[in-house]
């Protein structure tokens, strides 16, 4: 019975270099984007900064830092990367 069950879902041992050996699971594409948010610490001109808030105006992205009167764009702002999966992760 065992037998069986095991051959139904394929879970019988197979040599790694057989033909009928299990492909590698698929590469998960992945990408690195700086997100912003509330309270993050930033790094604009040299200096460490922390983020107010974040405003979308006229189709544009701002970030609004406590120490700087006026907005900043993103791409002036330095900030760690977050890992992002872009599927499904096995």
């Amino acid at each position: 019975m065992k037998d069986d069950v095991d051959h139904l879902f394929g879970l019988q041992g197979t040599p790694a270099d057989s033909p009928d050996a299990m492909p590698p699971p698929p590469r998960v594409a992945t990408m690195e984007i700086a997100l912003f948010r509330a309270g993050m610490p930033v790094t604009y001109q040299g200096a460490r900064y922390t983020v107010s808030h974040v405003m979308i105006a006229r189709s544009r992205f701002f970030v609004q830092l406590n120490e700087i009167a006026g907005a900043v764009k993103p791409e002036e702002l330095q900030v760690e990367k977050t890992h992002l999966l872009l599927g499904r992760s096995p």
